[in-house]
């Protein structure tokens, strides 16, 4: 019986042995594909931070068309005439929005800066400020959905 113990113990232990040799031979391995995917990460919220400025852009121009009763494209002043009624109250709504979007945008590139810091320097304080940004991105898309579901609630309540 206690030949089995021992052999097991001996197989465990080396079981364990093995693991770290293992870990520690692929933990260049491991850096290597972190610093791929946080490259790639940076890339990529630079693309979002760039596609949500243009949007915001776009929305405060909408917004601004909407207050003139002038959309660019004259399709779009038979169905602003005929669906709102209120254009200025809607242009300034799309404004506001359009301004609150751009805080997003610029965490996301903040985080992105901060990605290419580490990268650059190695410091890991770059990379909490990155992940820092990000969740304050995350808590801004996740409060807005909750606001824009409640507000639809209350919408259809009322009609």
């Amino acid at each position: 019986m206690e030949s089995i113990e021992k052999q097991d113990n001996n197989i465990q232990g080396k079981e364990y042995t093995d693991t770290i040799n293992h870990s520690s031979s692929n933990m260049a391995e491991s850096k290597e594909l972190c610093i791929f995917h946080l490259k790639s990460t940076q890339k990529w919220f630079l693309f979002f931070f760039a596609i949500g400025f243009i949007s915001s852009i776009l929305m405060i121009c909408a917004g601004i068309f909407l207050m003139m009763d002038r959309p660019f494209w004259s399709p779009l002043r038979i169905f602003f005439s005929v669906v709102l009624k209120h254009n200025v109250l809607y242009g300034i709504s799309v404004i506001g929005l359009g301004i609150l979007m751009i805080i997003p945008s610029i965490n996301l590139f903040k985080s992105s800066q901060c990605i290419k810091l580490y990268l650059k320097e190695g410091i890991t304080e770059h990379i909490t400020s990155a992940l820092k940004y990000f969740k304050s991105v995350c808590r801004f898309y996740g409060i807005s959905s909750i606001i824009f579901i409640v507000s639809c609630l209350i919408y259809y309540m009322i009609n």
